[in-house]
């Protein structure tokens, strides 16, 4: 395959704080806190260069390019999980990431035809907390064609997960904003 994704290893202590400054804008201090985040992201730029250098056409673009790129960063970043759990490591996602396009592209210095889609932070866990429930999987895998949920099986189907996520943010530190 092309490999259309690259990833960034941040370590830095310093630059740990300013993302998590920039990302978070300081509510939390996980970006911070953890020893290694991995900045996952779509990149068409290497190809294309490359395609130049051969004396060809930059001809990775478009929305087709795009999502295969998309497969292609969040099964790389999958599998860092993955690999990490089977380390004993703990991994989170930071969905922030895709929220600030501008200030991630200069602040890791990415080229056009790189773009921040997926940031996972790695380290030791002081706790292993519980998952959170997944819908049942007659919610998600459908034969043969897509099953139209009735109402009555969307709010049943969901129950789970909202009392879940209530429990969650009750018991948050005092003075937490989301």
């Amino acid at each position: 395959g092309s490999q259309l994704y690259s990833i960034i290893v941040v370590r830095d202590l310093k630059r740990r704080k300013k993302l998590n400054t920039m990302l978070c804008e300081g509510r939390k201090k996980c970006i911070e806190q953890a020893p290694v985040s991995l900045l996952f992201c779509v990149d068409t730029h290497r190809m294309n260069r490359w395609a130049e250098l051969q004396g060809g056409t930059a001809h990775f673009k478009g929305i087709g390019v795009l999502w295969v790129a998309l497969r292609a960063v969040y099964s790389a970043a999958q599998n860092a999980v993955i690999a990490a759990e089977s380390l004993g490591l703990g991994s989170q996602y930071v969905q922030e990431i895709v929220w600030q396009p501008y200030t991630t592209l200069e602040f890791f210095s990415l080229p056009k035809g790189v773009l921040p889609a997926a940031m996972l932070l790695l380290g030791h866990p002081a706790e292993r907390p519980p998952l959170a429930p997944s819908l049942p999987l007659e919610s998600v895998v459908h034969k043969e064609r897509y099953q139209q949920p009735t109402d009555a099986d969307l709010v049943r189907h969901f129950t789970q997960k909202e009392e879940y996520f209530q429990n969650w943010k009750e018991n948050l530190p005092a003075g937490s904003v989301l």
